[in-house]
């Protein structure tokens, strides 16, 4: 049985790369999962319609290093608290269902990026984004 946060861990490398900061290598990745995300959906590409998709790359970056630490640590930040208000009902209001295609949308980039992608390998990043989401979906009404 594989380990499946080490199995995580090395497919973020291989798609996303070593640092937590912005790098080419992730923006790549995260510029090829927008366009994914956006493709699933009319309302998702209308919601980004008028974005600063460079700007986006970058944000989306750093929220997933603060997901990914909520994963590991099971402690909420005040990054990953600040994202879900704005992203709740009375601000952005993304609707907890998009979250399931922001996360279908995430595992068919780590498809289409990771040389080594198998399930367990599509597990271990539904596993590692599980603990985020269902903390974003939690406050979409409070």
């Amino acid at each position: 049985m594989n380990n499946l946060e080490e199995v995580f861990e090395n497919s973020y490398r291989r798609v996303v790369g070593g640092s937590v900061g912005i790098d080419e290598k992730g923006a790549v990745f995260f510029k090829k999962f927008y366009k994914n995300f956006l493709s699933r959906s009319d309302q998702v590409a209308e919601m980004f319609a008028d974005t600063d998709m460079d700007q986006q790359v970058k944000m989306l970056q750093r929220s997933m290093f603060h997901m990914i630490s909520f994963y590991v640590s099971k402690q909420e930040d005040n990054y990953l608290a600040g994202v879900a208000e704005s992203h709740s009902a009375r601000h952005h209001n993304i609707s907890p269902g998009l979250y399931d295609l922001w996360l279908e949308s995430l595992v068919q980039t780590v498809t289409e990026v990771d040389s080594e992608y198998d399930d367990s390998v599509g597990l271990a990043w539904r596993l590692a984004m599980a603990p985020g989401i269902v903390y974003m979906k939690f406050h979409y009404d409070k």
